[in-house]
């Protein structure tokens, strides 16, 4: 007897002539086995979408908040740093200015002293008080510019009188000491030297002066 060898199959159940060597999946909506690249399922027409992370779209979306991201971190460190770093330098503009005005030793000096060097032998005045730091005492003021860049001072000895000393100011402590200051005043002037000359006399650069 001929014994009938013909299985039933289920169709699902070993690839079709059609689907042999392709890449399959799974229909989301049927369960069927359809291949990747087809567009629709042929069992049930289902539109077969590719997962979102296997879209162009998705890979360039990541970029772009990788991007903001980065640029935003960047841009905030920035900031951070360079307001540490001025914050730093101001604090040590300070010290340093503290520093170097406790280090500052002035040479006590009467207006006549210096007004005899520069008659006696300019030379001789430049070298020994050019860049000094000084403090000059025994003088009255005798001119005040309108600008309140500078006044001279003169000796209180009349034989100094047409003899006298120009003291810049410097615009931190401008207002303050030209609106104080009155012609005939004695004053004490503390203040670096920055020029000797037999013609126009001393310049000193005032860092404090007291009335």
């Amino acid at each position: 007897m001929e014994q009938n060898n013909n299985l039933s199959m289920d169709p699902n159940s070993a690839p079709s002539e059609q689907t042999a060597g392709k890449k399959m999946t799974t229909c989301k909506s049927c369960g069927a086995q359809i291949a990747k690249n087809a567009k629709a399922c042929p069992s049930c027409g289902a539109k077969n979408k590719k997962p979102i992370y296997k879209r162009w779209y998705f890979y360039a979306l990541i970029v772009i908040i990788l991007i903001i991201v980065f640029a935003s971190g960047s841009g905030k460190d920035g900031n951070q740093t360079a307001a540490t770093t001025a914050s730093k330098e101001s604090a040590d503009a300070t010290t340093a200015a503290t520093t170097t005005a406790a280090q500052i030793e002035y040479t006590n000096v009467t207006i006549e002293q210096l007004l005899s060097d520069l008659k006696t032998n300019a030379y001789n005045a430049k070298q020994t008080w050019d860049g000094q730091y000084v403090t000059i005492t025994g003088g009255k003021v005798s001119n005040i510019d309108a600008s309140g860049a500078y006044f001279s001072i003169e000796s209180d000895l009349d034989e100094y009188w047409l003899e006298s000393i120009h003291i810049s100011i410097p615009s931190s402590i401008r207002d303050e000491v030209m609106r104080g200051v009155s012609k005939g005043a004695s004053v004490t002037v503390h203040g670096k030297v920055s020029e000797v000359g037999e013609i126009m006399g001393y310049t000193i650069d005032a860092a404090e002066v007291v009335f």
